[in-house]
């Protein structure tokens, strides 16, 4: 299965948008604080399922 120019810049845009939402959700905390937010840390889930990647 071949993939054209079009779907992979389409994949790529997706991906980009979906890591400055995820930057969004995370500046300024550190790693504790991020496992403790379960809003943020399911908010990023979220946005990786979106993309279609195995959590």
């Amino acid at each position: 299965m071949s993939i054209d120019r079009h779907d992979s810049l389409l994949a790529l845009t997706r991906m980009r948008t979906a890591i400055a939402q995820v930057r969004k959700h995370v500046e300024g905390c550190t790693m504790e604080q991020f496992m403790a937010n379960k809003r943020t840390s399911d908010a990023v889930l979220m946005q990786l399922s979106v993309l279609g990647e195995e959590v």
